[in-house]
């Protein structure tokens, strides 16, 4: 079974000031307006998703600190893979 790590890149138009920012997420969600905080759809999304890569593996095992190497199961990694790209 392939498991990817879902991530999009959503730009977003402001239908009240006209504002325009992009933002990535695992999926293409509402965002707030930064210059008058209007909720906001987006635009448009671009699929950033990829396949899971050996190194996800790798730092969910030190993340969880599983004491065994190749122990991290693929949603673990998935996980982890998404919260590098979210900066945490």
């Amino acid at each position: 079974m392939m498991i990817q790590v879902r991530w999009y890149e959503n730009r977003y138009l402001c239908p009240r000031c006209k504002s325009e920012w992009k933002d990535e997420w695992s999926c293409a969600c509402n965002d707030r307006c930064p210059a008058c905080d209007l909720e906001s759809s987006p635009t448009t999304s671009r699929d950033l998703s990829r396949q899971l890569l050996p190194e996800d593996f790798q730092g969910a095992e030190r993340r969880l600190r599983l004491k065994a190497p190749l122990t991290a199961t693929a949603e673990q990694a998935r996980d982890y893979a998404e919260a590098m790209l979210e900066g945490r």
